[in-house]
């Protein structure tokens, strides 16, 4: 069993699933972040993962469209999940789409998943891959969401710890910093964002209001970041 903290343990693959492939005829379970995972091959001519996105993680799901019924956002994001464990962006937009619709288990199953929620395919990606500073990251995300600080805080750190220095990185760990009081703390990461050239104002607003005005020019050549 992973655990983050004995806070915040994790469920193991009696609750959430092992990673057997042999239901979806062997395909998967593959490491978004590996290389090979974009080469492009005879199977696959585009690579692994838009072989997968084409099909099972459109944008309009990906946004939760509220034209999309949420069965078939969730059922067609929780494939992805299968074969791409460790997918940031589709491990975000299920997290999203539960706080927004309500628990995954109203609208979802899958017997490779047998307790339906969130927190299950985080646990996957994490046992899939526990070293991997995006889903840590992602990870701190949720949890900040659901107003679970300290435990957000400490997936923060994990992914910081890691190697994780994108700029999204900084940004939301500033916001959560903002609402953990650390202020200091809280400006030297919007400073990394906004010098990156980050451009949601939220974080810098925040701290505008507590008096903490960030006055970081971009770099030349700065964007901003969003969950690879």
């Amino acid at each position: 069993m992973l655990c983050l903290t004995s806070s915040a343990a994790f469920a193991d693959e009696d609750d959430c699933g092992n990673f057997d492939s042999s239901d979806y005829g062997g395909i998967g379970p593959w490491d978004y972040h590996h290389p090979s995972s974009r080469v492009p091959t005879g199977e696959d001519p585009m690579g692994r993962i838009k072989r997968v996105e084409n099909v099972h993680f459109q944008r309009q799901w990906e946004y939760v469209s509220p034209r999309v019924g949420s069965y078939k956002i969730a059922n067609e994001v929780i494939y992805t999940l299968l074969v791409f464990p460790n997918h940031p962006r589709a491990l975000w937009t299920l997290s999203r789409l539960e706080k927004l619709r309500g628990p995954l288990k109203n609208y979802a199953s899958n017997p490779r998943v047998p307790k339906m929620t969130v927190e299950c395919f985080f646990d996957r990606a994490l046992r899939f891959r526990p070293n991997q500073s995006p889903t840590w990251m992602i990870y701190g995300m949720h949890l900040h969401s659901r107003g679970r600080l300290s435990d957000a805080r400490e997936a923060y750190v994990t992914a910081k710890n890691l190697g994780e220095d994108s700029t999204q990185f900084h940004y939301n760990f500033g916001l959560l910093l903002v609402d953990t009081k650390e202020l200091d703390l809280a400006e030297e990461s919007a400073r990394v964002a906004y010098s990156r050239g980050y451009q949601q104002p939220g974080l810098k607003d925040q701290l505008a209001k507590l008096g903490r005005k960030i006055d970081a020019a971009p770099k030349a050549g700065g964007a901003a970041a969003t969950p690879q």
